[in-house]
């Protein structure tokens, strides 16, 4: 597959609630949301992005059910 350019939003440290307590967690694992339509196909685990230079692998894909989804990424 070859590379694209896309606008996202980059999130260096995640917040989220945990669905089932209730809990905001805090993560230091950076997010990217991205809008769907713009990708050539569902992103998946091991694919690789580039935000300002620095190299990320996805580690976790997560639909929004709007048409974006957000893209855990560790630093390479």
């Amino acid at each position: 597959l070859s590379a694209v350019s896309i606008t996202a939003i980059f999130d260096r440290a995640y917040q989220a609630v945990d669905p089932d307590s209730g809990a905001t967690m805090i993560s230091t694992a950076p997010m990217l949301m991205v809008r769907l339509a713009d990708l050539p196909r569902e992103p998946r685990a091991g694919d690789q992005a580039t935000v300002d230079g620095i190299n990320y692998r996805v580690n976790d894909f997560q639909p929004d059910g709007g048409g974006g989804a957000k893209l855990a990424l560790h630093k390479l």
